[in-house]
């Protein structure tokens, strides 16, 4: 599951509008997701263009992984934790955001949208991962 997790070519298959990519950097570029590594979820909807630039903060796998939100648009973190459960795994995903530029309320009040957006995602990669029956 964890390489399910963080393969980004699979995001930009499950994300709407949204194209995943590493940020060429003197870091992780070549080899794949690491510590200091940046990629960016380019949503375009329409003629507008959103980038979802992040920075990979903490990277432990198949255990743990800290992304901080470091773009123009978008703030705050999103930590993963992978544990084995019962023959199975059990994913934590937590996850603050805000907007630059809007007071908090705005971000708070889209907490619906926003949570029902990723479980949406995590589970279209979750499920791209399961045996074809």
């Amino acid at each position: 599951m964890w390489d399910a997790l963080w393969d980004l070519e699979i995001h930009s298959r499950v994300i709407p509008f949204t194209t995943v990519t590493l940020v060429p950097t003197e870091v992780g570029h070549e080899s794949g997701l690491q510590e200091g590594s940046r990629f960016d979820a380019r949503t375009h909807l329409g003629p507008l263009t959103i980038d979802d630039v992040m920075r990979v903060d903490r990277w432990d796998p198949p255990a743990e992984a800290r992304i901080v939100k470091v773009g123009r648009v978008f703030g705050g973190t999103i930590t993963v934790r992978l544990s084995d459960v019962d023959g199975g795994s059990r994913l934590d995903w937590h996850q603050t955001y805000s907007v630059h530029g809007l007071p908090d309320i705005v971000a708070w009040l889209a907490v619906p949208l926003v949570r029902a957006g990723y479980v949406r995602t995590l589970s279209r990669i979750i499920g791209s991962q399961e045996p074809a029956g």
